[in-house]
């Protein structure tokens, strides 16, 4: 059940970002973002944005936390480089100022 007055206009999704430039992924990612876009219209216009990166992370992880902390390294990664190239994957007001602390 959402939280939100039903009249409450939502911000609209604008960028994706994505910590890798494998087509596979990136395919897998627009699959979701359509899906997605089906149930919830502020997703519907969401580009992704996948840069490379370099990780500690192993290339084929061996259980769930390897797993888990390689998505959060190449996440973090490309949180960097699009900080640096003057973008921004879109996230909460609060989430943001939260990882800023």
């Amino acid at each position: 059940m959402s939280t939100q007055a039903p009249n409450a206009k939502r911000p609209q999704i604008e960028r994706i970002a994505l910590g890798s430039d494998r087509a596979a992924k990136i395919m897998a990612v627009r699959a979701a973002i359509a899906r997605v876009g089906e149930i919830d219209s502020a997703w519907r216009d969401a580009n992704v944005v996948a840069r490379s990166v370099k990780t500690d992370a192993p290339a084929m992880p061996l259980n769930d936390w390897e797993l888990m902390g390689g998505a959060r390294q190449r996440a973090l990664a490309v949180r960097q480089i699009l900080l640096d190239q003057k973008l921004d994957a879109d996230q909460s007001k609060s989430r943001m100022q939260s990882s800023k602390m």
